[in-house]
């Protein structure tokens, strides 16, 4: 055994030469919700395109475009289930939207991961131009059709990387913002106030 292992030792004088996460404080209705989550997507899509630990579409971690529609798809069930609460109904209707939400968990957890480990980042032909507004939010194309809020430094970067290694041309929206800071590759965008109506 290596010496600089991670070493637990229990109450009772024993010694592990690993330490593992503690799964078990993990709840089992949340472990259940979960795993219903994930057989419904199976059978919602039988040819095997879902995504779970057993498919083969894991190239869709790094989709940037796909992993910011799973944010909003997150979102959309968080404020379903506010309503369903400020109702006194968490549980009415025929959406699971605290499996979702844990569903969406696990999926953003594994895409962070892909992400931050440099795999190939998967184009996506919609995507032509990103906009840098502020050193937090991004704008899709020129119809803002798709937005992407409260990014942190990192993140920030990350999106920026993965569009520019794809050939999306990345801009800036303001003059007086230095986006180098986020990255130097970022062209000088138009001021909004500048544009021709």
């Amino acid at each position: 055994m290596p010496s600089d292992s991670p070493m637990q030792k229990f109450s009772d004088g024993k010694v592990s030469s690993t330490k593992v996460p503690e799964y078990r404080y993990i709840p089992t209705e949340a472990l259940n919700r979960l795993a219903l989550r994930f057989s419904a997507g199976v059978e919602r899509r039988p040819d095997g395109t879902a995504w779970n630990a057993c498919s083969e579409n894991q190239e869709c971690l790094t989709n940037v475009a796909f992993v910011l529609n799973r944010l909003e798809h997150a979102i959309g069930h968080c404020l379903s289930l506010r309503d369903k609460i400020l109702r006194g109904e968490p549980m009415s209707g025929p959406e699971d939207d605290a499996g979702a939400i844990i569903w969406s968990g696990a999926f953003l957890c594994c895409a962070t991961r892909a992400l931050a480990n440099n795999l190939p980042i998967t184009p996506d032909p919609v995507i032509k131009e990103v906009t840098v507004v502020t050193l937090g939010s991004l704008y899709y194309n020129d119809n803002h059709s798709k937005v992407a809020h409260y990014l942190n430094s990192e993140e920030m970067k990350i999106l920026v990387q993965s569009f520019l290694s794809q050939g999306i041309s990345v801009k800036g929206y303001w003059r007086d913002i230095d986006y180098s800071v986020i990255d130097p590759r970022i062209t000088p965008g138009v001021y909004p106030f500048d544009k021709k109506t």
